[in-house]
């Protein structure tokens, strides 16, 4: 089961996102509107890949993908309305690939998930 945590406030761009999760293998999904609820979302189940959009509340996107993926190393895509980018847990902080366009999530999500691989096979 490959689970992933989708952080927006619209409804509509949260289930977008799903659609285009499942034909990339993710068939478990966490989807909250605010910095609080994808931190104890995150700690209740810890996901394998973390959508963060710019329409959240009580958090700024970069701020909360340092909080959920800084010690669990889970890889985290951010998107704006236009663009994405994917943060990348390091031993020496986060690196940063992007922006991608939004259409372009599968290549961010597919980068994000090899990287992932490679870390757990180490």
């Amino acid at each position: 089961m490959t689970h992933a945590l989708i952080v927006e406030g619209s409804m509509a761009i949260s289930r977008a996102v799903e659609a285009r999760l499942v034909p990339l293998g993710f068939d478990s999904f966490d989807r909250v509107w605010t910095g609080q609820q994808a931190v104890h979302a995150a700690e209740d189940h810890l996901p394998d890949l973390v959508i963060i959009g710019d329409a959240i509340s009580g958090s700024s996107p970069e701020h909360l993908a340092r909080l959920i993926c800084g010690g669990q190393g889970t890889p985290v895509v951010l998107m704006t309305a236009a663009t994405c980018a994917l943060y990348q847990p390091t031993p020496d902080g986060i690196s940063i690939l992007g922006p991608f366009r939004l259409s372009e999530i599968e290549r961010a999500v597919a980068l994000s998930t090899q990287d992932a691989c490679v870390k757990r096979a180490a």
